[in-house]
């Protein structure tokens, strides 16, 4: 899912389009509160996912993402979410968001892994984390620091914007 809306003072006004993606954080909020499970973090490699044949559709970890992440399925009447397409990376496919990226600007791997695209970028870029500001998620989706966008980045369970995370690069 995009979030669309517009930033800055006639004339001079932008649309700014913001993927509202799960963040796969380390310490996910969604997780603890689903009463059936089916909300889980996969212990291999730290990616939340939904197990759908468990989920009543609640929406207890749409209430807990502080980003916005989660959904209602209008069909299905379960909640769903990002799951770096799942069915894809069986086949050992990319996510399909990152195929497609016009400007081939996202890059999917293994954090864990030092030799792998992503881990190199965060050691050699800037890269920032779009954090919420009173809850301790910790999530794994890095931005280039700058990235105009994620200034903007506002999330409508939580009061004032979504704040940029600099404790990655300015440890480094």
């Amino acid at each position: 899912r995009v979030q669309t809306f517009e930033i800055g003072e006639f004339p001079n006004v932008e649309t700014v389009h913001f993927p509202k993606s799960c963040l796969h954080c380390e310490n996910p909020p969604c997780v603890p509160v689903c009463p059936t499970g089916a909300s889980y973090k996969r212990d291999q490699d730290g990616i939340v996912l939904v197990d759908y044949d468990k989920c009543i559709g609640c929406k207890y970890c749409s209430w807990a993402c502080p980003y916005g992440a989660r959904y209602r399925h209008p069909e299905k009447k379960i909640v769903d979410k990002c799951d770096f397409c799942e069915h894809r990376r069986l086949r050992d496919d990319l996510p399909a968001c990152v195929v497609t990226c016009p400007t081939k600007t996202r890059i999917f791997g293994d954090l864990n892994d030092p030799q792998s695209d992503v881990s190199r970028l965060l050691k050699e870029e800037k890269m920032v984390r779009v954090t919420a500001p009173h809850v301790d998620t910790r999530p794994n989706i890095y931005y280039h620091q700058g990235t105009r966008l994620l200034d903007w980045a506002v999330t409508p369970t939580l009061p004032g914007n979504v704040h940029m995370s600099r404790e990655f690069w300015e440890q480094s």
